[in-house]
């Protein structure tokens, strides 16, 4: 009998089969102990086993799968080591129910906004005044910070009682995130991806509370600065109420918090560290705002839901499809109108801070409505005579709308300078759009060239780019890059108008418009403004410094 090869246990569906019915590829009987199959007994033929069966190997992964796993395991590795560098954190006492803070929530944490209420300025103060500590930090952020050399900025005290406030509510106990509570705000040790949450047909996304945090103070000290939309003390104070569960309920408030996240990750997704996380991220706050702007519509005018369209209208216009900024901005304006922010008398019922929180939105929604006027050729949303409100005035207390240079006392009234500009875009607009008479209108522009070029003699703009970029932060030059572009736009619309004439059927900034400039003399045309704007233009290219704004 021929000798047998020892064959693997079989597992499976794993066949066996001798040498003979493997090749001719039929059924094969052969079992334990018996010498032939029944085939090869019939054909009288060798019948022997030399072939060895190999298990059958484990299926490979996909290269995605593979590339996704070495990611992983570096976040962690990168993670692990951060973790590794941090200070070892401070033990935590647990209040006892006597030393409660006064500010903890009878809401559990992060909960979704489930309804509809208006929340104004006023009331969010007066909701703050419970806590006596963290609104007596907030108000020492208003005396204390409205002269440090990089602007507004939230106070180390303000940070340190948000965040131990919010990591306590927030966080499970022994979780990594809630023992560094007391860490600098760092960009390389901070989560700031959104968690996302939901209930019913809500969905809620929100960063932890160190990412949140971060991500405020960069909103503030990058884009109120020079844009004070939100006020300082108050924005802090609803990013506290949404991470405690204080804000349930309140969908005004969380959607107050996503616009900021949402604008702070497009500034850095415009910064050196920007990553195309951070452009996912603003998509993610800009569509749940977009789900809750139905039942802003329906609310009740307040200065919360004008910033709210301001804030929505900003992202929206740093997005791809930036069409519906203009209708979001006449919508703020109309609502500011609403609450008499514009009224001859004013209203002497709202507090002086909210009166002038009003003021600083109604011309920031004012500046953006000229510019997108002027550059579609289309009436602006307030005459220019019809406004009763005085411009900002220099030199704030609290520092809103003025940038510093990094290093001694040079100072720029960016906010005042953007409100004059937007006077003369809706002065402009009403003189091309009026239907008078042609020699009029030529006299009005003359005069309006004139007026330009006296603001234009403003001393920011004796400096050379150069020199506002050794004097400026980054993120503040990206504020006067985009005043010289508004500027140019506004000189090179009042030249053709002024020799070309008004009554054109078509936008001069079209593709028609632009092939009729190419007919005017070289000395019509503002060549030396367009030198100084390419030479900012050339600031773009330096790798600290990006702008899609």
């Amino acid at each position: 009998m021929p000798a047998m090869s020892v064959q693997p246990v079989k597992h499976g569906n794993t066949v066996q089969a001798c040498d003979l019915c493997r090749l001719k590829k039929r059924k094969c009987d052969l079992k334990d102990g018996v010498g032939k199959c029944s085939s090869c007994e019939k054909a009288d033929a060798v019948c022997q086993i030399t072939h060895v069966t190999k298990p059958r190997e484990r299926r490979k992964k996909k290269q995605m799968e593979s590339l996704q796993d070495r990611l992983q395991s570096l976040e962690d590795l990168i993670k692990t080591s951060l973790i590794a560098k941090a200070s070892p954190p401070q033990p935590q006492m647990q209040p006892s129910p006597s030393t409660a803070s006064p500010m903890a929530p009878s809401q559990p944490a992060l909960t979704s906004p489930l309804a509809s209420d208006s929340y104004s300025a006023s009331q969010m103060s007066e909701y703050l005044g419970r806590s006596s500590s963290l609104e007596q930090n907030l108000q020492g952020y208003r005396s204390a910070h409205a002269f440090t050399p990089s602007g507004p900025k939230p106070s180390d005290e303000v940070y340190a009682q948000l965040t131990s406030e919010i990591s306590h509510f927030f966080n499970t106990p022994g979780s990594v995130e809630a023992e560094r509570v007391s860490g600098s705000l760092d960009a390389m040790d901070i989560d700031l991806r959104p968690r996302s949450r939901t209930l019913g047909v809500r969905k809620c996304s929100m960063p932890p509370p160190q990412g949140g945090l971060f991500l405020l103070q960069e909103y503030l000290v990058d884009f109120n600065t020079a844009t004070p939309l939100f006020d300082a003390a108050t924005i802090s104070g609803l990013f506290l109420d949404c991470y405690n569960g204080r804000a349930d309920g309140q969908m005004v408030s969380w959607v107050t918090v996503k616009i900021v996240l949402a604008i702070a990750h497009r500034l850095r997704a415009m910064s050196p560290l920007g990553v195309p996380q951070d452009t996912e991220n603003v998509q993610i706050y800009l569509e749940e705002v977009i789900a809750e702007l139905p039942s802003l519509i329906l609310m009740e005018p307040s200065l919360l839901i004008a910033q709210l369209y301001l804030g929505t209208a900003i992202v929206l216009s740093t997005s791809a499809r930036p069409q519906p900024t203009s209708t979001l901005v006449s919508m703020a304006l109309r609502v500011l109108q609403d609450i008499r922010t514009n009224d001859p008398d004013g209203d002497h019922s709202v507090m002086p801070t909210d009166l002038q929180c009003r003021e600083r939105v109604f011309w920031i929604a004012y500046s953006m409505d000229t510019d997108i006027s002027l550059r579609t050729k289309r009436a602006p949303g307030l005459s220019s005579r019809l406004i009763n409100l005085q411009l900002p005035i220099e030199d704030q207390p609290d520092g809103a709308g003025r940038l510093r240079a990094a290093e001694g006392d040079f100072t720029i009234d960016i906010f005042r300078l953007r409100a004059e500009l937007a006077l003369f875009q809706a002065q402009l607009l009403e003189c091309v759009l009026a239907p008078a008479l042609a020699e009029q209108t030529g006299l009005a522009l003359q005069e309006m060239a004139a007026n330009l070029r006296k603001w234009r003699g403003h001393y920011v703009f004796r400096l050379e780019p150069t020199e506002l970029r050794a004097m400026l932060h980054r993120s503040d030059l990206v504020h006067v890059i985009i005043l010289e572009s508004i500027y140019f736009t506004t000189a090179y619309l009042t030249q053709f108008y002024n020799f070309s004439g008004h009554a054109l059927r078509y936008n001069v900034l079209s593709a028609d418009g632009l092939s009729a400039s190419t007919a005017l003399s070289d000395d019509v045309l503002p060549y030396d403004d367009a030198r100084r704007f390419m030479q900012f233009l050339k600031l773009l290219t330096d790798e600290e410094i990006l702008c899609n704004w």
